[in-house]
């Protein structure tokens, strides 16, 4: 798969390096808006910012023929943010990939959107649509005719059971449940260990088993 660099110095870096070198893929780089933060790899070099991206490119690439990729480990409620880093690498030229687990399961019929990451022990399900630069994590399902917006993260061993519906860069909390046909609006925060029994408008947190509201969020 070539080359990646990685937005975000944090700890899904060391997550998605870990991924990309068991798919034959080498870190080049890691760039974050952080300048008081180190790079997590000893071996690989950090830079700040769209400017430290851009010199980056133009020292290691200016005159190669190798295709690079982006991935970005900006995870949680950021989905937001998580989109515009992809957007940005790739209007610099980067591609955006498809990163799944080995011991992650996708149905033949799920369509994964630009950017996904599915990592270990995940379930995709029949007819299953994710939208662009979602996460999956470890041990998660989302499970049948299930719609997935733009930037969503569901958190590790939190399940989507069949037939939900989930807004852009909303964020589904370890080891929640969200019971079958129920739809969450758009930047909905759902804590971890919630169940939700019932459709949560777009802007909220809620956590609990059911989930109640406990604070409305900007859109």
């Amino acid at each position: 798969m070539g080359d990646f660099i990685i937005w975000g110095g944090r700890g899904h870096a060391r997550v998605l390096r870990d991924l990309l070198e068991l798919l034959g893929s080498r870190v080049a780089a890691v760039i974050d808006n952080d300048f008081s933060l180190q790079s997590p790899f000893s071996d690989v070099s950090i830079y700040y910012g769209k400017d430290g991206l851009h010199k980056f490119l133009r020292s290691a690439y200016q005159h190669k023929e190798q295709e690079v990729s982006a991935v970005v480990a900006i995870g949680g409620s950021n989905g937001r943010d998580r989109s515009s880093c992809y957007e940005l690498m790739m209007e610099m030229g980067l591609q955006s990939k498809i990163l799944v687990h080995p011991s992650a399961v996708i149905a033949n019929s799920a369509v994964l959107g630009s950017g996904a990451q599915i990592l270990g022990g995940a379930f995709v399900g029949s007819a299953t649509k994710l939208g662009d630069f979602c996460i999956l994590n470890s041990g998660s399902i989302v499970d049948h005719d299930c719609v997935l917006g733009r930037g969503v993260h569901i958190a590790p061993g939190a399940v989507i059971t069949g037939e939900i519906e989930v807004g852009d860069f909303s964020f589904i909390g370890a080891n929640s449940t969200i019971l079958p046909g129920r739809k969450i609006g758009a930047n909905v925060i759902v804590g971890a260990g919630s169940v939700v029994t019932r459709d949560i408008p777009s802007g909220l947190t809620v956590v609990g088993s059911p989930a109640t509201r406990i604070l409305e969020r900007n859109v």
